[in-house]
């Protein structure tokens, strides 16, 4: 039995195949990435564990072929240097799969950086009953042509939790619809800082944390240290707790505002705070 297995492992025929497999499964994660994105082609292909066994076999048979076909022989050199080379490139990817950590680092010019965006994605539920939080993070991988059913289950305040799986949407943004029944004014701003530019929907009364030192924005909300947009009269003001600079887009502009002051706000304006910028992009009224 351990013969049998040792002739079928150690064939060359199962290492033409596994490389027709390595080939193939190359040449179809290209075509995925380019019509479903890089994490779905990561998720069908390159993190698959077929395609795992197939680099691991692959390495098995080339270190076997070795000493079945002796090449340890000067003689044999460029033959063994070929096997050597596909053992070391496995090897050396299987250390990288899993010793390393990719992302992206954004630096600005003159500037410095010390903050990676993982290319890994989680779910991240925050439960809290007001004056106690917890946080619960998940690793997953999503993709339009698999199953991406997901169970998380917990317990919170001796409360057993569970959050499940609904539905997934490709590509999908969120989408604001003006003048709805019912609805609630939105300030619509885009911002930048350490962690890339993001759009960020606030509510009358809300206050959203921005960038790596926690700047604090508001849309008529209470706090302290916390730019405040307020609306008044239909026009939409701006009180800052400190100096703020900004830069008109449409007549290449720049000026101050002085902290502790009400400043008319203007669409295409960036207001910089540090290592933080906004501008505000839209405005959704309440309907009347």
């Amino acid at each position: 039995m351990r013969g049998k297995l040792y002739k079928i492992i150690a064939s060359p025929v199962l290492a033409l195949l596994l490389l027709l497999t390595f080939g193939v499964s190359m040449a179809v994660a290209t075509f995925v990435e380019n019509d479903f994105g890089t994490a779905t082609a990561w998720k069908v292909i390159y993190d698959a564990l077929w395609f795992e066994l197939v680099m691991v076999g692959l390495c098995i048979s080339f270190i076997l072929n070795i000493f079945k076909y002796k090449l340890l022989r000067k003689e044999k050199w460029p033959i063994l240097l070929f096997h050597l080379s596909f053992i070391l490139i496995i090897v050396g990817a299987g250390i990288t799969r899993y010793t390393s950590y990719g992302g992206v680092m954004r630096v600005r010019e003159g500037a410095s950086s010390n903050i990676i965006i993982s290319d890994v994605n989680y779910i991240k539920a925050k439960i809290s009953n007001g004056s106690t939080t917890k946080v619960v993070l998940k690793k997953v991988s999503f993709s339009p042509l698999t199953n991406n059913d997901f169970t998380i289950k917990t317990d919170f305040e001796n409360t057993p939790i569970v959050i499940g799986y609904n539905e997934f949407v490709a590509d999908a943004l969120p989408k604001i619809e003006d003048d709805v029944e019912g609805g609630k004014a939105l300030l619509e701003l885009v911002v930048t800082a350490g962690n890339g530019r993001e759009t960020v929907f606030l509510q009358k009364g809300e206050i959203e944390q921005i960038g790596e030192h926690k700047h604090l924005v508001g849309f008529e909300a209470e706090g302290e240290g916390v730019i405040n947009i307020v609306e008044k009269d239909g026009d939409f003001k701006m009180y800052t707790p400190r100096d703020l600079d900004f830069f008109i887009m449409a007549s290449q502009t720049a000026g101050k505002i002085k902290k502790d002051t009400l400043m008319n706000m203007t669409l295409k304006t960036l207001y910089r705070d540090g290592d933080a910028s906004l501008f505000q992009r839209h405005i959704i009224p309440t309907q009347k």
